[in-house]
């Protein structure tokens, strides 16, 4: 009866043990689980890989505009620079003349170049305030005089100046032209970003470089550090109940041993009480037959 109860009939393929049906369900489940839990792993990961392309992005940045603040350069990413416009000197008619706020890109020279036109926008160093500081200059080439060596000279004049003096390389004055050799060319002007210069310009700043850079990078270690804790204590969790789930297997073990030996010696027990009414039958047989016979 026991045997019958701990069993289950199917269809065709007979019995099957309420153990295998348990085992059945449990797979079912964690498939189930499993299935539910996608989505979130596939988010999870989508975000930690965007997040660690800005973390990468955000420090080539930080790296590009410490490294050209020491030089005195132009902060860049293999060889692309960009600059914020912070004058009005190449406010103008021409499509790539740009404003104050404005980014510009450009190519970064390391030598300097001579790899230059009439009407191209380079970057120089120029002493702006008069004060011995120079900056980064960015101006259009109005003249270039060729020499023998190959390193020319070229006139920039800004477009401001440009428009307001009468368009004319003759007509400008003296100290709204520089006069710079293409070894000294910084860069040569590729394109421009409207208003993004005034975003760039505050990333740069402490607070920009803080928010940005710094504030995320602190967040995103707590996070870890939160996710390897938790982690550590499922770990620690599961070890614990797999030992458990192993010690009660060895105590159920050793009780099934235990009801086992009990079973047999009942069943022992029991043989041994047959057996003895065997005889005891046995011998009042013979008594009686004993009896008869005299």
């Amino acid at each position: 009866m026991d045997t019958e109860k701990e069993k289950v009939m199917t269809d065709e393929t007979g019995y099957i043990s309420t153990e295998e049906i348990h085992a059945e369900l449990v797979e079912e489940n964690k498939k189930k689980e499993e299935k539910q839990s996608l989505p979130k792993k596939i988010l999870k990961i989508v975000g930690e890989v965007v997040f660690w392309l800005y973390m990468v992005f955000m420090v080539g940045f930080a790296i590009s505009n410490v490294v050209a603040s020491k030089n005195n350069g132009i902060p860049n990413v293999f060889g692309t620079g960009y600059l914020n416009v912070l004058t009005d000197s190449m406010i103008g008619n021409n499509p790539d003349s740009f404003n104050p706020g404005d980014l510009i890109v450009v190519n970064v020279t390391k030598n300097g170049t001579n790899d230059i036109s009439e009407g191209d926008i380079v970057c120089f160093y120029k002493d702006i305030n008069n004060d011995g500081k120079v900056d980064i200059v960015a101006h259009r080439v109005r003249k270039v005089t060729k020499f023998p060596d190959g390193n020319n000279e070229y006139a920039l004049v800004g477009d401001k100046a440009w428009a307001m003096f009468g368009e004319t390389y003759e007509s400008m004055p003296g100290n709204q032209v520089d006069w710079v050799f293409g070894s000294d060319i910084l860069g040569v002007y590729k394109k421009k970003t409207e208003k993004f210069g005034s975003v760039i310009g505050w990333c740069q700043g402490r607070v920009g470089f803080f928010i940005i850079v710094v504030l995320p990078t602190i967040l995103f270690l707590i996070y870890e550090l939160m996710v390897f804790i938790r982690t550590y204590v499922e770990v620690k969790s599961d070890d614990a109940k797999k030992k458990q789930k192993e010690s009660n297997e060895e105590l159920l073990a050793k009780e099934r041993e235990e009801m086992k030996k009990q079973l047999l010696e009942e069943l022992k027990k029991e043989e041994l009480k047959k057996q003895l009414l065997e005889e005891l039958k046995q011998e009042e047989a013979a008594k009686q037959a004993d009896s008869e016979d005299k």
